[in-house]
């Protein structure tokens, strides 16, 4: 497609008669003048002014600011401009001022005065040229409707010492291609380009203004140094139920201005962390257990602790018969694989299931049966007592004083004969040590 013809307006400093055009000058005449002209230049040189050529030129266009690269005029406007040159023409000199779409942004000049009309939706540029030396400047111009909103900013924004972060506006309505400004209030903590990118320099606040023709938007910047990364001196940690762990978390880097972290357990039914980091491991399961606390800074970088909850009580059945005191009954005791330290109680459930008579059956059922322990070492010892009550299976809390306990055995309280065989179901359901109660396993 042909590039469309361009508009050019032209001032020259001074213009001489149509009539005097078309005169023959004398050659004297024309002698006298260059003469002139040649006089008036030496006396512009040796007054250090240049009245004849224009070294820069520029343009005013009324209240139309540059924003970045580009001043934007909406469709129909009309502006006013001035044409300017540096050091300013006398005369033997003129500016013109050209349109390059003249379809979208048109030039014109009545009685004196240029102006400049928006014409419809797109981009043109403006060049305003002198006749002497080639000075020449282009200005680029967007011919669109004004945004109503600027949208996708945030109300305040943290950064850290030399963090760069790229500001997103969005103009409302959506087709509103006006150029955005960015302004930063103080360049020596919070600068911004004209992309709306911003880097942190220094400690402080600052606000940036973002502006697109009449509308303007303030985001406040905070700049500080923000915590990067959070280590611990453990990635994990073994705990038996009822023992603690103090995590000591580090940030870096280490002059951060907020160095505070909070803890988060996945699973507090198998181990509890308190606001200062204190983990405390608790039975939930009859194996070992995972669990993940997360240590997170108040910036966001965060780092996991994983504990593994162990549960070293499993009990079974001893081979028996076991030498338990004022009894020759052959009993049958559980044996737990560790020996369980500062154990305060136990629940016990114990069934008669046969015996070498009906009747002795029914006595056992409806007799009374201690209920004894023995540690690693030393002799049984009896911790407590409970009655059957005519049940076939009973469920016993017994407590107390804090002991270990490596064995439990249950023996009727008084004999009935020597030698009576009979046979018992014994299991132990739960356990109590060091104020935590645990699950010991199916036996």
């Amino acid at each position: 497609m042909a590039p469309e013809p361009v508009t050019q307006l032209t001032h020259p400093a001074t213009a001489p008669p149509e009539a005097a055009k078309k005169r023959t000058r004398p050659k004297t005449l024309t002698i006298i003048l260059a003469a002139v002209i040649a006089l008036l230049l030496g006396a512009g040189a040796a007054f250090g002014l240049n009245a004849v050529t224009a070294k820069s030129v520029s343009a005013e266009f009324g209240k139309l600011v540059l924003v970045g690269d580009s001043i934007a005029i909406a469709p129909g406007q009309s502006v006013d401009v001035k044409l300017l040159s540096e050091p300013k023409t006398l005369f033997m000199d003129t500016l013109s001022l050209t349109s390059s779409r003249p379809s979208v942004l048109e030039v014109a000049d009545k009685n004196g005065k240029t102006t400049i009309k928006g014409v419809k939706t797109g981009e043109a540029n403006l060049t305003v040229s002198s006749s002497q030396r080639n000075a020449s400047k282009t200005y680029r111009f967007i011919v669109s409707d004004p945004p109503e909103a600027i949208a996708g900013l945030p109300e305040e924004l943290i950064l850290d010492i030399d963090e760069v972060f790229a500001l997103e506006p969005i103009l409302e309505p959506a087709d509103s291609a006006y150029p955005i400004g960015f302004e930063s209030s103080d360049e020596a903590i919070v600068s911004v380009n004209d992309d709306g990118e911003l880097t942190g320099h220094a400690k402080g606040t600052a606000t940036i203004t973002v502006s697109s023709g009449d509308i303007t938007q303030e985001v406040a910047i905070d700049v500080h140094r923000l915590v990067q990364a959070v280590s611990l001196p453990d990635a994990s940690v073994e705990l038996l139920p009822g023992q603690t762990y103090q995590i000591e978390a580090a940030v870096e880097p280490g002059d951060a201005q907020d160095k505070t972290v909070s803890y988060q357990t996945d699973d507090p039914t198998s181990a509890m962390v308190s606001e200062s980091g204190l983990v405390t491991a608790v039975w939930d399961d009859l194996s070992s257990y995972y669990t993940y606390i997360t240590v997170t800074s108040a910036d966001g970088p965060e780092a996991v602790l994983t504990v593994e909850v162990n549960n070293p009580y499993r009990v079974e059945p001893g081979d028996g018969p076991e030498d338990i005191p004022a009894t020759s009954y052959e009993v049958t005791p559980m044996i737990f694989d560790t020996a369980v330290p500062n154990c305060t109680g136990l629940t016990v459930e114990y069934g008669v299931t046969e015996a070498s008579s009906s009747g002795y059956l029914s006595e056992l059922r409806n007799g009374s049966f201690d209920v004894w322990v023995i540690g690693t070492s030393g002799s049984w010892t009896k911790v407590g007592s409970f009655s059957m009550g005519g049940k076939e299976e009973q469920t016993a809390d017994i407590t107390f004083e804090a002991r270990t306990i490596a064995r439990v055995g249950v023996v009727p309280s008084s004999a009935t004969g020597s030698g009576t065989s009979w046979r018992s179901s014994l299991g132990i359901t739960a356990i109590v040590f060091a104020g935590q109660p645990a699950l010991p396993g199916d036996t």
